[in-house]
């Protein structure tokens, strides 16, 4: 008989393995099909008993996913009148994207691509604006998370480019000290993380990333007096910026 009080003491059980859930499938099918036009916007969906056996699931399972996609602003719940589709570009959020890039192909995709590489460079200089008043402490993490990623090899692996390209984002954002803005880049982090095509063309070239770091490390290396002379700097920051997200933009136009 096997003593459990010892906490040591192992079994032989085959690890489980996470999988997307039945109501993660269920979402996806309805969202895709809404996004894509093929439930088109102020449709109503089927009753649940026949949308659930059209889609293979239980009611339980089909009320899952459409109470996901009410929250994402995708479908409107009426009593007695079940569920009519919204107009997402309307009311969604940026949690969708992904489902956008998912199928989105030719000028569809660069342009998709475009907008999030723009909002992320909107972001980046209300960002460096306030960083430009932070002290030297808390700095410090920005210039260390800085210097571990020029530290990458030249054919360092992907994740590790995105793992280290992301704190030095979040490294900055807790040099702000500004509660809000930490909302407002996290659904470009999610999209970023969540979107293979556009991560794979961000990430291509781990020195075109490392050369708009550096520049901002010299900057932020400066007294706080110097940095304080925000135009011009931007002005470099945002061109270093720019020529980076057209390498992207280019990676996607011969990697579609």
């Amino acid at each position: 008989m096997v003593d459990w009080s010892d906490q040591s003491t192992t079994v032989d059980i085959t690890p489980v393995i996470p999988r997307r859930s039945v109501v993660d499938a269920c979402a996806d099918a309805l969202r895709d099909a809404i996004m894509s036009g093929r439930i088109a916007t102020g449709e109503r969906l089927p009753p649940e008993r026949a949308l659930a056996e059209q889609l293979g699931v239980n009611r339980v399972t089909l009320r899952g996913a459409l109470s996901r996609l009410a929250s994402e602003g995708l479908l409107a719940a009426r009593q007695g009148s079940g569920h009519t589709v919204l107009d997402y570009r309307h009311l969604g959020g940026p949690e969708l994207v992904g489902t956008l890039f998912a199928a989105a192909t030719g000028d569809a995709l660069l342009a998709l691509a475009g907008d999030v590489l723009e909002v992320r460079r909107a972001l980046a200089r209300v960002v460096f604006g306030h960083v430009a008043q932070a002290s030297k402490a808390a700095l410090a993490p920005v210039l260390a998370a800085i210097a571990a990623f020029e530290a990458l090899p030249s054919d360092a692996r992907e994740d590790d480019i995105a793992s280290a390209d992301l704190a030095i984002v979040r490294a900055l954002l807790d040099a702000t000290g500004r509660p809000a803005l930490p909302l407002f880049w996290n659904p470009v982090a999610t999209i970023v993380r969540t979107t293979p095509r556009l991560r794979a063309a961000m990430y291509a070239d781990v020195r075109a990333n490392t050369r708009g770091w550096a520049a901002l490390g010299q900057w932020l290396a400066t007294p706080r007096r110097e940095r304080a002379k925000l135009d011009d700097t931007l002005g470099l920051l945002d061109q270093l910026l720019h020529k980076r997200d057209q390498l992207v933009l280019e990676h996607l136009r011969r990697n579609p």
